[in-house]
């Protein structure tokens, strides 16, 4: 039984959870004034995501100053507009990450850094995509040596669903966190950064402990943050591995806050 009282800061994830069901690139009517209500009665609130900073900020334009965020599955922590964290892949590891990727079967690669992601599209629909649909800050490149910012993350876009994943991890999970994020994602970032890691930052700043703290998510990438928090809840369709671990369960983010409110 969860004790409102006890709990300080809410983080969700967003594709999959609070943009549900997945594919949403909106939030419901109503949900930035229900996470409104929550900070007004002295809550905090986490848009935790493998999403890019400028993107997140789009879809919570209401509050969007009023929230804290980690952006591309924990590698930036961002609170005020200024950058708590910001965790960068090795560059000639990002490199070559991003060749595998551009050289091998027909994923397209995205490559994140803290302001800006940078796509090299096989299929032009994916730059429009990006841009047009999910309203990412993207711009079009020909040669990885065009960007000039840190690296946070290499990304593997694959339309209709990933296949097995299994040879990313053999090749590369030793030197860098090769995760899942949704069922067409396939995300690279540096070696034990994730959602958690970045929440332990957060938290230190703030001086709030994780057992103040509740999680919602539905993927992989979601379960460090999950596991580490004092109340995490899976969506009630997220991933059997989840599920699994997080026997506790909503069929909405919007939900849970209002359980929270009351």
């Amino acid at each position: 039984m969860i004790n409102p009282r006890n709990i300080r800061l809410i983080a969700s994830d967003l594709d999959g959870t609070l943009l549900h069901p997945l594919g949403t690139q909106a939030l419901k009517e109503g949900t930035c004034d229900l996470i409104r209500r929550w900070i007004d009665k002295g809550g905090l609130f986490v848009a935790a995501s493998g999403r890019q900073y400028a993107n997140l900020r789009l879809i919570f334009e209401p509050i969007k100053d009023d929230i804290l965020y980690i952006c591309e599955n924990g590698c930036l922590v961002i609170k005020d507009g200024k950058i708590l964290l910001e965790a960068a892949l090795e560059r000639n590891l990002a490199e070559k990450l991003s060749l595998d990727i551009l050289e091998n079967g027909d994923g397209e690669l995205l490559i994140s850094t803290a302001w800006t992601q940078f796509v090299i599209p096989k299929n032009e629909r994916f730059f429009y995509h990006m841009r047009d649909t999910v309203r990412v800050h993207v711009e079009k490149i020909s040669d990885f040596s065009e960007i000039k910012d840190p690296i946070l993350k290499v990304s593997m876009f694959k339309e209709g669903g990933l296949s097995d994943v299994t040879p990313w991890r053999e090749r590369y999970g030793s030197i860098c966190t090769v995760q899942t994020s949704g069922f067409d994602w396939l995300d690279m970032t540096p070696k034990d950064v994730n959602k958690a890691t970045a929440m332990e930052a957060l938290l230190s700043h703030l001086g709030i402990t994780p057992s103040e703290c509740m999680a919602i998510g539905d993927n992989e990438n979601d379960a460090p943050m999950l596991a580490m928090v004092g109340y995490p809840i899976a969506m009630s369709d997220a991933t059997p591995e989840i599920l699994r671990q997080f026997p506790n369960t909503t069929g909405s983010v919007e939900a849970v806050i209002r359980e929270m409110l009351k």
